[in-house]
């Protein structure tokens, strides 16, 4: 079901919609968010995977605007270099480490297009469906040379390889119980095919933000069933979406939540102090 009101499902909206329904955000940022048009700010994991994306590939954030690299504090000129005519504001800091080390990901990411012997077609491709109020941002669209169907890559930067008990973990043991992670591989194939008739292979590309050296490309099969499950789940979000409108969204504050939240100045409902919680044992 969907109504003029309702925006296309995201895989982003669906998880913030589920962590909402568990009482694990706050309804307030979500209708900031969505539907008033607030921009909210990167977390740092999220600046440094931006700067990476648009490094290697070209690729935008979402906002339109070239991600900066985080710098150290610059040196002091010496007297010498100031009498050459060196300005202190024009000098520039070293990266800070973990934009180092993602440096040499950035060619590793070309190195992997060049030995799959794909050319990119497209990043940063935003993909919809009306009939199936559904939508996504497409990282990297490529196809191999001489082929010529479409294949979706999503590129990932993270400390999280061989995590898995995180739900964001990359983890090879854990990968087909991270829900978190592989429905966005189910939700953009589905978009795949209603763009170009058939279901698109699907890679994560994950680099490591720890080390030089670590990387993953995986591929998702996705199982027949699981597509139509997908679309039930969209379907009863955006029930559960119009109804959230209908009946007005729930504050959830809490000190951290706050603090970082970009309509905390006009918010009535923020706190610094943490409410009582109670727990029963």
């Amino acid at each position: 079901m969907a109504t003029s009101k309702l925006p296309l499902m995201s895989q982003s909206l669906y998880k913030e919609l589920a962590d909402y329904k568990m009482k694990l955000s706050c309804g307030l940022q979500i209708k900031a968010k969505y539907f008033d048009g607030i921009e909210f700010p990167s977390t740092d994991p999220q600046h440094l995977g931006n700067w990476f994306e648009y490094q290697a590939t070209g690729q935008l954030p979402r906002n339109g605007e070239i991600p900066l690299p985080k710098r150290l504090k610059p040196k002091t000129l010496t007297k010498k270099q100031i009498e050459s005519g060196m300005k202190q504001e024009d000098v520039l800091g070293e990266l800070a480490k973990p934009y180092r080390i993602m440096l040499p990901q950035i060619q590793s990411l070309k190195d992997m297009l060049d030995h799959n012997d794909f050319e990119i077609i497209s990043t940063g491709k935003k993909i919809s469906s009306k009939r199936l109020n559904m939508e996504g941002t497409i990282d990297i669209e490529v196809k191999q040379r001489g082929q010529d169907k479409i294949r979706f890559i999503d590129v990932k930067s993270s400390g999280l390889l061989e995590d898995k008990w995180n739900d964001y973990g990359w983890a090879d043991e854990s990968l087909e119980y991270k829900d978190r992670l592989m429905i966005q591989g189910v939700h953009y194939k589905i978009l795949g095919k209603e763009q170009y008739g058939y279901y698109p292979d699907f890679n994560f590309w994950v680099f490591s933000t720890k080390n030089t050296i670590e990387r993953k490309n995986i591929k998702l099969e996705v199982d027949a069933d699981r597509y139509n499950q997908h679309l039930s789940y969209v379907r009863k979000a955006l029930e559960y979406l119009d109804i959230q409108l209908k009946k007005g969204w729930i504050a959830r504050p809490n000190p951290k939540r706050c603090a970082d939240c970009p309509i905390n100045a006009t918010c009535t409902s923020k706190v610094s102090i943490p409410k009582e919680q109670i727990v029963y044992y």
